[in-house]
């Protein structure tokens, strides 16, 4: 068993407070800024927002699936590193998605 140093440790630490800083100005872009006047950029939001429109089902619920069907691609694919950071940005994405449009 491989112990974790605590240069490590700092450093998944620093990666993991970028991707939540990332996570808080896309929410709010999205929530304050392309939601509201229809931009459409790419992505999993702007696809969730399409979809929106089609089926009236919430973008946050639409997010959600299609960020867990990628999730489940990027375990198989990718492997377990970037599965568990994806994971963190998944979950902090909704909710500054939630957190902004509210």
């Amino acid at each position: 068993m491989k112990l974790v140093t605590r240069n490590e440790v700092l450093e998944e630490s620093k990666a993991v407070l970028k991707i939540i800083a990332g996570n808080s100005l896309l929410g709010f872009a999205y929530a304050k800024w392309m939601k509201p006047n229809g931009i459409i950029n790419g992505g999993v939001t702007s696809m969730a927002m399409i979809l929106e429109k089609v089926t009236n089902v919430s973008i946050v619920y639409l997010t959600s699936g299609i960020t867990t069907l990628l999730l489940v691609f990027c375990w198989l694919f990718l492997g377990k590193a970037n599965f568990f950071k994806s994971i963190i940005s998944s979950v902090f994405i909704i909710y500054f998605l939630l957190f902004f449009i509210i």
